[in-house]
């Protein structure tokens, strides 16, 4: 067969067999990076709110003497690189570290467990956007790069020096016979594979990552950090131990709302809800879906994710407006 039949009998094959193509899944990934990249700004709106209550609540204690402010242990002398301060309570006759003054964030890990999906998304978006087969495997390697970047600090967030689960391995072109005029379909066969293998190999890391959101978000008890639960018990306390009054009312409904507001916040986690649109799309692209599930599953999917995303950033909102003279430290 002469090298242009070969050419022709080949783009015939990939058109007749229905060749995979990105055109449907890059509106999916496009609504996967929107959502996640809102949620996390909401969750880092959130996390700066609650930080700036801290830090304000540290400095009103420092003031008034309940705490000492101090350098911390091996730092700021002479030689060293690095100078920072901690707040420290006396108790019992012994000095206790209360934490690092100022706060830099309330939610570190639940934030860098975001910006870990964060850059997952945007490389697994930069895979659609290739225009040649070169661009399209150096992006997925990128991606799985990202992802094994992932599972080594999750795994140093545990405790262990690097992971030995979810291996990644290398994506490699698939080697097909190719003449310069048929690139285009090839380049869209390169992506879907490179898609399908990146989410495929996503797939378990992304499991781990939501839950080790939801261990940090769990630990961090943000309404105790932040102060609410104090204010809504002194509230209620007031309300059932002094003579009832309209402002008492008022307080101690203020309370419980501020309160709620922030236990919301506290058990929100948007990446279980990516959890479950990337799994379809996983799915999709590697043909594991059922038999009836289309890429209507993986829009629906996503839309419950785009719900979440506005969830949160309602609470934001509700946040925000009800947070002006506490972030003053004016909280009581």
């Amino acid at each position: 067969m002469s090298t242009k039949s070969y050419a022709v009998a080949l783009s015939v094959t990939l058109v007749l067999s229905g060749c995979a193509t990105t055109a449907d899944y890059s509106e999916s990934v496009s609504r996967l990076e929107k959502a996640i990249n809102d949620s996390a700004t909401s969750i880092e709106a959130i996390d700066s709110d609650i930080t700036a209550r801290k830090n304000a609540k540290l400095k009103k204690e420092v003031v008034a003497g309940k705490l000492l402010l101090d350098a911390a242990n091996n730092e700021c002398a002479a030689g060293k690189e690095k100078c920072s301060l901690t707040v420290r309570e006396s108790k019992d006759g012994k000095i206790i570290l209360v934490s690092a003054y100022p706060l830099q964030s309330s939610m570190p890990k639940g934030l860098k467990a975001l910006n870990m999906v964060k850059n997952y998304i945007s490389r697994l978006k930069s895979i659609v956007e290739a225009d040649t087969a070169a661009k399209v495997t150096a992006s997925a390697n990128a991606t799985l790069g990202s992802l094994e970047e992932i599972t080594n600090q999750l795994a140093k967030a545990n405790g262990n020096a690097t992971s030995e689960k979810n291996k990644i391995t290398e994506y490699k072109e698939p080697a097909m016979g190719l003449i310069e005029w048929i690139t285009d379909k090839y380049v869209e066969r390169v992506k879907a594979e490179a898609l399908a293998k990146a989410t495929r190999d996503a797939h378990a890391v992304i499991k781990d990552l939501t839950i080790f959101y939801a261990t940090a978000a769990q630990s961090q008890k943000l309404a105790e950090f932040s102060g609410f639960h104090d204010v809504f018990v002194k509230k209620q306390e007031s309300y059932d131990n002094n003579p009832v009054t309209a402002n008492s009312v008022d307080s101690y409904v203020s309370a419980t709302a501020d309160y709620e507001i922030i236990l919301k916040a506290q058990t929100a986690n948007p990446l279980k809800a990516f959890e479950t649109a990337h799994e379809k799309l996983m799915k999709q692209l590697n043909g594991e879906a059922d038999k009836k599930a289309t890429l209507v599953d993986v829009s629906s999917a996503i839309e419950r994710l785009e719900q979440e995303a506005k969830k949160v950033k309602a609470l934001v909102d509700a946040f925000k407006k009800k947070s002006n003279s506490t972030n003053n430290g004016d909280q009581s």
